[in-house]
């Protein structure tokens, strides 16, 4: 992983991230502890997601290198825009 907690060079249909997000999102992983790596389609069978009218809010669940699924969630919100979804990261952290 690149560590890259702003999305520096872009991500495409994902908004950028506040200097503080990405402090905070990089300070809850390294008191985790534990080594993110990219995430398997299990993943998808355990994370969530409640629509709000004009968003939807989603917490899907991190994986690490040693423990498989963790206690890490990633919390965004997504949005329809001009026939694409926009996505905007909030947080990773433990709930």
């Amino acid at each position: 992983m690149d560590k890259d907690y702003k999305l520096s060079l872009g991500v495409d249909n994902v908004n950028p991230i506040s200097d503080e997000t990405a402090e905070q999102m990089q300070e809850y992983i390294e008191e985790y502890g534990e080594e993110l790596i990219d995430l398997p389609e299990e993943t998808w069978d355990t994370s969530v997601y409640i629509y709000y009218g004009d968003y939807w809010n989603v917490l899907i669940d991190l994986f690490s290198k040693d423990e498989g699924l963790s206690d890490l969630v990633l919390n965004a919100e997504v949005r329809e825009k001009d026939n694409n979804y926009v996505v905007d990261i909030k947080l990773i952290y433990v709930p």
